[in-house]
């Protein structure tokens, strides 16, 4: 007979027991709040929406939020990394950093050719 853990006491969302899902998709931001005018009844969960790699951090003033990586924004990707390094893993790193090197070749195949780069001192292979 397998031993199986049985969960119990998650009934709300500060003791909901939390999965760590691998999702194709990437990373999504769920975030669900309370409202005192209504007995401190829970609003419908929001999501955002998914990026390959995301963190949550703590304002200025202590409110959760979250930065995601888009793949729409690639230039923006090293900035990103410095910015949020201590809140992804190594995995995460490993990801964003091979990232920028594409997006860094994509760019420099992109670089106009300039009369400096065939000039007498440079030959013509």
């Amino acid at each position: 007979m397998s031993t199986v853990k049985v969960l119990s006491n998650h009934y709300t969302p500060e003791t909901s027991y939390l999965v760590e899902e691998v999702n194709a998709k990437g990373t999504r931001f769920w975030s669900q709040t309370t409202n005192p005018k209504k007995g401190d009844t829970w609003n419908k969960p929001k999501a955002s929406t998914y990026c390959p790699v995301g963190v949550m951090y703590l304002d200025e003033k202590n409110h959760v939020q979250w930065s995601g990586l888009s793949p729409y924004d690639s230039s923006k990707a090293k900035e990103w990394l410095e910015t949020y390094r201590a809140g992804l893993t190594e995995k995460q790193i490993q990801f964003c950093e091979a990232w920028i090197k594409l997006h860094e070749k994509r760019e420099a195949a992109k670089a106009p050719i300039t009369n400096d780069d065939y000039g007498p001192s440079k030959p013509i292979a």
